[in-house]
């Protein structure tokens, strides 16, 4: 279930396991295998990026890959900002 709190760059990417949406506003997406669960402020900031499942040697996680929304992001990529907001 991806959120967003404040980050280096303004909102920050935040992922969590949930058994089950957690609301009635919650917008469910399907693709590959995966389900991915939003809550309704958060899906604003979805309308344009693209979520994968990305292996790395020292994680393995879902992550943003590419948000068409972020007109800026910190180094390690987990916040953005969005000055067209």
């Amino acid at each position: 279930c991806p959120g967003w709190r404040g980050g280096y760059s303004g909102y920050s990417y935040e992922f969590s396991l949930v058994d089950s949406p957690g609301g009635e506003e919650d917008v469910v997406m399907e693709s590959g295998g995966a389900t991915l669960v939003v809550d309704e402020v958060s899906l604003s900031f979805m309308e344009a990026c693209e979520v994968d499942y990305v292996e790395e040697m020292i994680r393995s996680s879902f992550q943003v890959v590419k948000n068409k929304l972020a007109d800026a992001k910190c180094g390690c990529g987990s916040s953005f900002n969005v000055a067209a907001f």
